[in-house]
């Protein structure tokens, strides 16, 4: 990467400066430039980390996608490590293959365990490396948006693209936990900028080297994002890059080759696990259609994604803004630059809009997207300033923005203190926001009021590089305080933690089966006990008929019967002895076998 600040320049400058550059670069930046463009890479990182990493690996894993991740990988990994020949390529849930969605997340999260005993690491253990996990692939997410928006607007650009994403909520949500939708997010963001990069939209030509490398690393990138979420990847991924070949008037012949390279590399590498499986499995092509599709999603109306423009508030004015952008403030080249952001943002909104089924976390991937549209307008509105030009419409932006944040200023603080008594009135079951008492309320009330306030002033005055930087150190407050407030929501063991080394002092070694009414061989079982149990527990609870689990009978083994299930009166009249009750979703019996008595009682003194 080389810096080039004419590429945030006006409208007038930027088509002087098109017209005066050679087609092809000779010589490389000075270092001192280079230096640059590393330098804010590396602090627009940093400064992004506290609400990511504060508390991060101390908070329990309580999130569903989180736990399903970990419980898969958990599962696999110990069976690499105690059954010869275990098939770790496709991973095992619950002593069944899980084949639904690829297995990159859950390679990853087992590397991160690789110099530790299966018998012997503590849940907690395995959930803390899962979290540096999640927080490295957070700094690529933020390092390749960077990238991204450098090629598409220059280092201010990407800075502040960089400082976007890392506060807007569904990132910062995201990036606390191990998720396949995280992982997805970070490879997804990696191969639109390796792309970009190779590109070079709006620049003079690039080595030919450069090309093959950018491109070798978009493949990569997006097998990798393929691996983690299947073929939607290639949505996520070549809308973006296909927009901005589209935008771009040069070199399109050559894009175009270089990116039908990198999916062919991308779709081959990935297509060896889904041959693999396939060969295995003769219902996965099914199953893989079910899950692409969002058969477990529920329906949503087509606008539902518009809800993307609340949940990156404060941004939310700019956003608005930005897609105006283009069409109102820029002409000929620097219209084009700033369309590629706008058909990565709107084109991939549009497309995911199509289907029926919908859930706000398939929209995590447009974070960059939405940072690079901000920081394209708060860029412009810069070079407006350095040049001392007003823009005619700057109220409409900076009216709705500033008296948003000072009415957040005061409503945080004031639902901080009030969290008991919506707690006593059955608003919310319990405190959203715990460990902040009044004082400390008090003061944040103070803080972001004071934050607010100059931020506004200094956009009154056009000093927009002010109030972005207000903006910014006002969003990583709240978000700080917010996920400090959340994990302290989850201190101690949970619920299911505990229920789990229950079950563990009971059963100790033996086996733990599940009575079901359906064949056990079915992959579609869908009615195990939860996934949180499951992985606490750390041991399949294989299902089994209640004809295989009589003919067991004389097995030390337990077995686990729904209280609303039938079946319990046929094990008691079998011998089996109830043990034990476990509180989980639906609540669970666990009753002994006869083998299991007797073995018990045969040891003890």
């Amino acid at each position: 990467m080389v810096s080039n600040d004419n590429n945030t320049a006006s409208p007038k400058r930027a088509s002087t400066s098109a017209a005066a550059m050679p087609k092809r670069v000779t010589m490389p930046p000075p270092p001192a430039r280079q230096w640059r463009v590393w330098g804010m890479l590396l602090l627009g990182v940093m400064v992004c980390l506290p609400p990511l990493a504060i508390d991060l690996t101390t908070t329990p894993a309580t999130h569903d996608r989180e736990l399903e991740l970990l419980l898969t990988a958990r599962q696999t990994w110990t069976n690499a490590n105690h059954i010869d020949g275990a098939d770790w390529v496709v991973p095992t849930r619950n002593g069944r293959p899980q084949y639904t969605h690829p297995p990159l997340p859950e390679w990853t999260t087992m590397l991160t365990w690789f110099d530790l005993d299966a018998d012997a690491a503590s849940s907690d253990t395995l959930v803390r490396r899962s979290r540096w996990l999640a927080l490295l692939l957070s700094v690529i997410t933020l390092a390749a948006t960077y990238w991204a928006a450098y090629n598409a607007g220059g280092v201010r650009v990407g800075r502040t693209a960089t400082l976007v994403v890392g506060t807007t909520m569904p990132f910062v949500w995201f990036a606390r936990f191990d998720s396949a939708d995280l992982h997805l997010l970070a490879w997804s963001t990696m191969t639109v900028a390796a792309g970009l990069w190779a590109m070079r939209p709006m620049r003079p030509m690039s080595w030919l080297g450069r090309r093959v490398t950018g491109w070798f690393l978009a493949g990569i990138a997006l097998a990798a994002a393929a691996l983690s979420k299947g073929p939607i990847a290639l949505v996520y991924t070549v809308v973006p890059l296909a927009g901005a070949i589209a935008v771009t008037r040069t070199r399109r012949l050559s894009n175009i080759m270089g990116l039908l390279f990198s999916i062919l590399l991308g779709v081959l590498i990935a297509l060896l696990w889904y041959l693999h499986v396939a060969e295995q499995h003769k219902d996965a092509v099914e199953r893989w259609f079910n899950a692409w599709t969002g058969a477990d999603l529920p329906p949503q109306p087509a606008v539902y994604y518009l809800l993307i423009l609340l949940v990156v508030f404060p941004w939310t004015v700019t956003l608005v803004g930005s897609l105006a952008q283009p069409f109102l403030q820029a002409s000929g080249e620097f219209r084009r630059r700033l369309l590629i952001g706008w058909v990565w943002f709107v084109g991939l909104g549009v497309i995911l809009s199509i289907p029926v089924a919908k859930d706000l976390r398939l929209a995590l991937p447009l974070m960059p997207a939405v940072g690079l549209l901000v920081a394209q307008i708060w860029s412009h509105h810069g070079n407006l300033a350095g040049e001392g030009i007003p823009d005619p419409g700057i109220n409409l932006i900076r009216v709705p923005h500033w008296l948003g944040l000072i009415v957040a200023s005061i409503a945080l603080p004031v639902f901080i203190v009030l969290q008991s008594d919506f707690v006593e009135s059955g608003r919310i079951t319990q405190p959203l926001l715990a460990g902040i008492n009044t004082p400390v309320a008090a003061t944040l009330l103070a803080v972001l009021l004071i934050i607010a306030l100059v931020g506004a002033v200094s956009h009154w005055r056009w000093k927009p590089g002010t109030a972005f930087l207000a903006t910014f150190i006002w969003m990583i407050v709240v978000l700080t305080v917010i996920a400090f407030g959340h994990s302290r929501n989850h201190t101690g063991p949970t619920h299911a933690a505990v229920t789990a080394s229950g079950m563990l002092d009971v059963v100790g070694h033996k086996p733990v089966y599940r009575l079901i009414e359906t064949d056990p061989d079915d992959d579609a079982i869908t009615d195990d006990p939860s996934t949180a149990l499951l992985f606490y527990y750390g041991r399949p609870i294989i299902p089994s008929t209640l004809g295989t689990l009589t003919r067991r009978a004389d097995q030390p083994c337990y077995v686990l019967v729904a209280r609303d299930q039938p079946g319990a009166d046929t094990l008691l009249d079998a011998h089996y002895t109830l043990v034990a009750r476990i509180d989980d979703r639906d609540g669970y019996a666990l009753f002994s076998s006869p083998g299991a008595t007797r073995q018990t009682t045969e040891t003890q003194p």
